[in-house]
């Protein structure tokens, strides 16, 4: 089977955006000179491109359904979770139904989620994973002013985004310690350096300079595991048999905190009194420890905004794109500061 042509290439062999492809295909008076619009339309016949029949279909028609792309629940990211089931309710709560799909690292796959979307007629699309792949069917998507709301967009062109200022999160985390006279602070991150990571070194190294404190002297450590509480036994037994005189650990989720702190006690560690510890995301579990949990809570309003932006854009598909940085706040309890 041939490839099929796209809005971007038809862009470009016409020397134009895909934006105007798009509005001389929907009939937009006044989007292009005549020049330009016959030149597109050549271009068109000459490819023998053709938009999606559906998304332009659901222009003139709604059936009350969203249809949302998530990371894989396998992940356990409760959060995220959270985050979807507010979504969920959000939609309903203003008559629209939702259906869930899981992304995975195949383009070709994700590409078929998509498209098995839009068969079921959805009136719009949120996309949450940050690595998803299958770019140029999301772009085409956009082009055609389909309505599509991405969660922690890292996508190379616009659409209507909602974020997490992780990096401020991760900030407040190194602040506090510091405050708090902490000298020996160590960082523990499982997962592979996803751009949500990376923005968070780059909020520890901003914490540093605010707080006068060398980043060179702020250890790190970095493994390929996965979320959960035994990636932060493992890493904090790393750091212990290091031989570094750790007084406090920020741990990249709650769960990696966890384990962080089942590994401290196990090694006669007092929390906080030897080593205080920071989680991040604020799940269930984290109040109910023994020894309750001081983390960076994540934004609990982010299915709220993601639904306002996804109906705005439907009822006026040609607004100007919007984009917002939501921040976290540190909540703190006993891991840090003692009864």
């Amino acid at each position: 089977m041939a490839k099929s042509v796209t809005i971007r290439e038809v862009a470009e062999r016409a020397g134009v955006s895909k934006s105007t492809v798009s509005g001389i295909m929907n009939g937009r008076k006044g989007w292009a000179s005549k020049q330009t619009r016959n030149r597109i339309l050549e271009v068109i016949e000459e490819t023998g491109y053709r938009p999606s029949t559906i998304a332009r279909s659901l222009r003139n028609q709604q059936t009350k359904t969203i249809g949302m792309l998530i990371p894989p629940v396998e992940t356990g990211n409760e959060v995220a979770i959270c985050w979807f089931a507010d979504i969920e309710r959000t939609a309903a709560g203003y008559g629209y139904n939702v259906l869930v799909s899981h992304c995975c690292g195949d383009a070709g796959l994700n590409g078929k989620r998509i498209d098995d979307f839009l068969d079921r007629q959805v009136d719009g699309l949120i996309i949450a994973p940050e690595d998803i792949q299958n770019v140029e069917k999301i772009e085409e998507l956009v082009a055609e002013r389909f309505p599509i709301v991405t969660i922690d967009s890292r996508l190379n062109f616009q659409t209507d985004n909602v974020s997490i200022d992780r990096a401020y999160g991760a900030q407040q985390s190194i602040e506090h310690l510091i405050s708090i006279g902490r000298r020996h602070l160590a960082v523990i991150l499982s997962g592979t350096l996803s751009p949500t990571i990376q923005d968070r070194i780059t909020g520890y190294r901003t914490a540093c300079e605010r707080m006068r404190m060398p980043f060179s002297e702020l250890k790190i450590i970095s493994r390929e595991f996965d979320a959960g509480h035994n990636a932060g036994e493992l890493m904090c037994m790393e750091l212990l048999e290091s031989g570094y005189p750790v007084d406090a650990i920020v741990a990249s989720n709650d769960r990696v905190a966890l384990g962080a702190m089942r590994t401290l006690l196990k090694a006669g560690r007092r929390v906080p009194e030897d080593v205080a510890l920071v989680g991040f995301d604020d799940v269930e579990f984290a109040q109910a420890l023994p020894i309750s949990l001081t983390t960076v809570r994540q934004p609990r309003k982010i299915g709220r905004v993601v639904c306002d932006f996804l109906l705005s854009r439907m009822s006026n598909r040609e607004c100007e794109f919007r984009s917002v940085l939501l921040r976290p706040e540190l909540v703190i309890r006993e891991s840090t500061v003692a009864k």
